[in-house]
């Protein structure tokens, strides 16, 4: 019998690496490429070889609930053995990676992530004022509560850390930048969840509630409950879900502010910080919640990404950050662990 002939890839690794390569110097590839009615390239890399390289970039993603996982520096074998690949294909790839500059390689034989990739993120963070204004509020609450201040949106099923204010305070939380934080634990993760339907939080959290501290919501109903009362109140806050003695507020960014993902900006500390702290911050957090929400919900400002109200933002956020709270009070913010109760980060 006549062996098949198994069919070529219509393009290696080295192909990709140059393509991303010419395209990151703003070169020319020369490349014809045709799309078929899905939109997906009938010339071009092959789509698994993409996978590929998106799970060998996640190894160097730290993940606050896996610890095995939050080495940032990697040798070959080791990256090899985590995804079960043979020491050859391991080596192209990560050889390619390094060329582009997604990866570095150190004197010892170690890879970590490179230039290129801190590129990126700084474009991405870059492409929408709104984003830089946010991150302007999220610093300035972070010196004036002593919180840690934190913006997660969602992705791979966890809410990752996209900016970070470090709190002083004696029990704080610590997360490293694009670090995966657990949804159903966390004050920010659960705001992300309130603004997904109800069978999407299913998929997302069913199976995965893992008990990380005493109050951890560990079935789908309880954290339903939670969900739904974020969704009545726009507010999020939680105790010793994710660290014991460790409180969480948080409200939901709409779609938009950073990508067409949800995300959320959280404070998190000891829930023995003085009543003021907490109160600034759920004062503070309100305020920008509402200015963004009124923001997206006006077509116009809407269809050209709502940079009509940056001015709006800091006119009503900053001041409720830079003067004392002396206006309305909000509802004080519960120590005993009413809707959720926890720490939006590992404690330090």
């Amino acid at each position: 019998m006549a062996r098949r002939k198994r069919p070529k890839c219509s393009c290696s690794i080295h192909e990709f690496v140059t393509l991303i390569g010419s395209a990151k110097m703003g070169e020319r590839t020369g490349r014809n490429v045709r799309h078929d009615r899905e939109g997906t390239q009938s010339r071009g890399f092959r789509v698994s070889t993409v996978q590929k390289l998106g799970s060998l970039l996640e190894l160097f993603i730290p993940d606050a609930v896996d610890r095995n996982n939050t080495c940032s520096h990697r040798r070959l074998q080791e990256i090899a053995r985590h995804l079960g690949w043979d020491d050859g294909t391991t080596h192209r790839f990560l050889v390619s990676l390094t060329e582009i500059g997604l990866l570095e390689r150190s004197i010892d034989d170690r890879f970590s992530l490179g230039i290129f990739a801190v590129q990126l993120a700084s474009v991405y963070l870059a492409t929408d004022r709104r984003r830089g204004t946010i991150i302007e509020t999220m610093e300035e609450l972070g010196v004036r509560t002593r919180l840690t201040v934190e913006i997660g949106a969602l992705h791979g099923g966890a809410m990752v850390v996209i900016a970070s204010k470090h709190g002083s305070t004696p029990l704080m939380s610590r997360s490293m930048l694009g670090e995966r934080v657990p949804l159903h634990a966390t004050a920010g993760g659960k705001a992300i969840l309130s603004q997904l339907a109800d069978v999407e939080v299913e998929a997302l959290c069913r199976g995965k509630l893992a008990s990380l501290a005493s109050n951890t919501r560990t079935t789908m109903p309880s954290l339903m409950q939670d969900i739904h009362g974020i969704r009545a109140d726009g507010f999020a806050r939680t105790l010793s879900e994710y660290a014991e003695g460790l409180c969480s507020v948080a409200i939901p960014l709409p779609r938009g502010c950073f990508g067409n993902c949800p995300a959320a900006l959280a404070c998190s500390g000891p829930a023995a910080l003085p009543e003021s702290g907490w109160e600034i911050a759920e004062e503070g957090l309100r305020e920008i919640a509402a200015c963004l929400h009124a923001g997206t919900s006006d077509g116009a400002a809407a269809a050209d990404g709502v940079e009509a109200h940056e001015g709006t933002i800091r006119d009503m956020y900053g001041p409720a950050l830079r003067e004392a709270s002396n206006g309305v009070r909000r509802a004080r913010h519960s120590r005993t662990g009413s809707r959720g109760g926890g720490g939006e980060s590992e404690v330090s």
